[in-house]
């Protein structure tokens, strides 16, 4: 999580790349019309010690994999996790053909390509983004009406705008009226103060 100043209070964003691995972190996630499976995981993975040996290489390719999604197939990369113990690198993308073939074709052709294993996601990261943009604008408002927004950032696998608060409940019932457009997925979070 990178921190983020705003309004005097420091603001955790989780970004798009994770380290997953240990236990199984997954269930289904049903997806329609998608070339590939649609696969989530917990938002909070057990982060584990690699088996023997470096994750250089796993986490080389993770990283050429968000590049490449990001520069160059923003209007459907999503986001990718490395799992340190089976050995992969998982991608969610949003289908969209062609260019959501075109990125599966660009993921093929890389070394180690055999390691990634890619699913469908319900929205990109880009769309994502612009939706914590809008969050971000509007916390020093929620803040005013005490449901402060302490932390919040779109999930690896496009399922929601993960949000910490300490009032989830709250939030769960406010903030959907408020953006009906947005897919939270809530939290609780203390005070940045008390962390």
């Amino acid at each position: 999580m990178a921190p983020l100043a705003a309004a005097g209070a420091v603001t955790a964003v989780i970004v798009a790349t994770a380290v997953m691995g240990g236990e199984d972190n997954s269930w289904p996630h049903t997806a329609t019309d998608c070339s590939v499976p649609a696969q989530t995981y917990a938002p909070l993975p057990v982060l584990v010690a690699p088996p023997s040996g470096s994750t250089t290489a796993l986490s080389d390719l993770v990283a050429a994999v968000g590049t490449l999604g990001q520069s160059d197939y923003a209007d459907v990369y999503t986001g990718a996790a490395m799992d340190a113990v089976a050995d992969k690198v998982y991608v969610w993308r949003v289908e969209s053909p062609p260019v959501s073939a075109d990125f599966d074709r660009a993921i093929r052709a890389m070394p180690d390509s055999g390691k990634v294993e890619i699913y469908c996601a319900p929205y990109s990261e880009r769309q994502l983004l612009a939706w914590m943009d809008q969050l971000l604008a509007d916390r020093p408002r929620w803040e005013s009406v005490g449901l402060p927004l302490h932390e919040f950032g779109p999930r690896v696998d496009g399922i929601c705008i993960e949000l910490g608060t300490e009032d989830p409940e709250r939030a769960e019932q406010e903030l959907p009226a408020a953006y009906p457009e947005i897919p939270f997925c809530f939290y609780y979070r203390s005070r940045p103060d008390m962390w």
